[in-house]
């Protein structure tokens, strides 16, 4: 009889652990579907703040989209925290600058209302080569390290040209070509012109 009874509670033990274990399948499984059947969270429409900060796993600041003084500007930063490159947006236009790891300027681009202008500029920081288009035409300016214009080649209405200046500044050569022909001129350290062709 000991047997039986023994084997009776051993099976009533048994129920009861099927039995919890079908209420927490059941829980769960219930709780799984209730949770689908959950409205997702509402997307805001519109977010406003005077700045946003993006930060990497480290904490450090990787991107900022800020209003400045003069308007918006979004920045982007290396692992190190420098500013690499910039948009802006202020009353004279929009600007992109691009900036090496030691935080000098390498390149820029502007769109202003006399037109769109490509600048480059060398170790030290100073402009040496800029392209742009106006009202005028395109052109592209050389620069020397003083950031002086060297040499201009510009495409004009009448015509392309070709400036050669001296160390002050001066037109010293104009090549150019338009409908009567080609045409060179030479000119002194003063502007006078010395020599023309044809």
């Amino acid at each position: 009889m000991d047997a039986l009874a023994q084997r009776v509670t051993r099976l009533e033990k048994q129920n009861r652990r099927m039995k919890l274990a079908a209420i927490t399948l059941i829980v769960v499984a219930g709780s799984c579907l209730l949770m689908g059947q959950a409205n997702p969270p509402e997307v805001a429409k519109e977010v406003r703040a005077e700045r946003f900060l993006l930060i990497d796993e480290n904490g450090k600041y990787r991107a900022a989209l800020e209003m400045l003084t003069d308007g918006p500007s979004l920045g982007l930063y290396d692992e190190n925290g420098k500013c690499r490159a910039m948009l802006a947006v202020d009353k004279d236009g929009t600007w992109l600058t691009l900036v090496d790891e030691n935080g000098k300027g390498c390149a820029g681009l502007a769109v202003r209302a006399d037109g769109p202008s490509l600048g480059l500029l060398d170790e030290n920081g100073k402009v040496r080569v800029v392209l742009s288009l106006d009202k005028d035409g395109p052109s592209l300016d050389l620069a020397d390290k003083k950031e002086k214009a060297c040499v201009t080649l510009a495409v004009r209405a009448h015509g392309p040209r070709l400036y050669l200046r001296d160390e002050n500044g001066k037109i010293r050569v104009v090549l150019a070509v338009d409908k009567d022909g080609t045409w060179l001129t030479l000119a002194d350290e003063k502007g006078k012109v010395i020599w023309t062709a044809p």
